[in-house]
């Protein structure tokens, strides 16, 4: 499908002086940002295309993690685009250091910019038990209802790991839709692939995705089955430990996608 809509996962955004606490290799700068914002002209959030509105618009713009960062992509999309935004937090983890407020999160929402569940704390799910999960999910809707006054009706699983629990919860306790790491294009069901964008990557690539046959996105799909098969082998400690070697990266976002 040519004309498919287009969900990006972004993380923290800007130059390497403001990206402190945060996974450098999915992190972006704030010039090429912009760029992406005023090429694709027009962008909104997951949960406006879930209520219904958005429909004509083929970009989605998701954040991941809440870093402090986020609260200036936040205004860029508002001044360029006058547009919209989810924003995935971990509830425990807003205020801290290099991480924004929940007055700075209040602000945004304000304009406009949707803010989600990323889970209480940054743990992966599928390493929990039914009742741990539940008690992550349950209590960071809430946290992020309760600070700001607006539904929480959308999941991203923390690394993108989740299991048929997670499924089952969400539906159980009111989360109407989850936003996994799984690179691919809008397919209107309950989980939407996302597309991850990478330090590297450029604008011309990640709107090259919104064509039937991007490379760039076939080679993002491929990724994620090789790593897909690395995590259920190692099993994700001793995957996060390979990938940080690899890397040769300290990641506050434990192996992140």
């Amino acid at each position: 499908m040519g004309d498919s809509k287009c969900i990006y996962m972004f993380h923290a955004i800007g130059s390497k002086e403001d990206l402190s606490g945060c996974d450098l290799h999915y992190s972006y700068s704030l010039k090429n940002f912009e760029k992406f914002l005023k090429d694709c002209g027009s962008a909104t959030s997951l949960q406006h295309v879930l209520s219904g509105k958005g429909q004509n618009t083929r970009v989605v713009i998701t954040f991941d993690d809440g870093h402090i960062s986020n609260y200036q992509a936040a205004i860029s999309i508002k001044e360029i685009i006058n547009g919209s935004a989810d924003f995935f937090i971990n509830a425990n983890v807003v205020g801290k250091k290099n991480f924004m407020s929940w007055h700075q999160l209040r602000e945004i929402n304000q304009l406009g910019m949707s803010i989600q569940s990323h889970s209480l704390d940054h743990v992966y799910l599928s390493d929990l038990n039914y009742e741990q999960q539940l008690y992550q999910l349950t209590s960071s809707k809430k946290r992020i209802e309760d600070e700001l006054g607006s539904e929480v009706t959308i999941l991203a699983p923390p690394g993108g790991r989740y299991n048929q629990d997670t499924i089952n919860i969400c539906k159980k306790i009111g989360y109407q839709h989850i936003s996994i790491s799984k690179p691919g294009r809008w397919n209107q069901g309950y989980l939407s692939a996302r597309i991850p964008v990478l330090s590297q990557t450029s604008v011309g690539d990640l709107l090259s995705c919104q064509n039937s046959m991007s490379p760039f996105l076939y080679k993002q799909m491929l990724k994620y089955q090789l790593t897909g098969l690395a995590k259920k082998v190692l099993g994700n400690g001793h995957y996060d430990i390979l990938r940080s070697r690899l890397l040769d990266e300290t990641s506050v976002d434990k192996g992140n996608k």
